[in-house]
């Protein structure tokens, strides 16, 4: 069975469609949630995150964490959400997803 209509015009209303989509999720602000920190070594620190409460994502720097890494028992390390959170947000082209 064939449905009549112009093909053109779904063609283009199916592109605008597409179009605004993308739009709208490159617009939608990111909600990032649950930064927890750990020490994996005096020199390397990981940080993992949740965006948008489904997506978990980690960033790990390096760096000279010898006090921090001594002061620690269990390797985690007494960082402040608002230090992770501006870590988080510094280095956005550094976050690679967590599986």
């Amino acid at each position: 069975m064939e449905i009549g209509g112009n093909k053109i015009s779904y063609w283009i209303g199916g592109l605008i469609k597409k179009f605004g989509e993308r739009i709208i999720q490159k617009t939608k602000p990111t909600t990032i949630s649950n930064p927890s920190a750990k020490l994996a070594n005096p020199f390397t620190l990981i940080i993992s995150f949740t965006i948008d409460s489904d997506q978990k994502y980690q960033i790990v720097t390096q760096g000279k964490y010898y006090e921090r890494y001594k002061n620690t028992k269990d390797g985690l390390p007494e960082i402040s959400e608002n230090e992770m959170l501006m870590v988080i947000s510094s280095k956005k082209n550094q976050w690679f997803k967590k599986e």
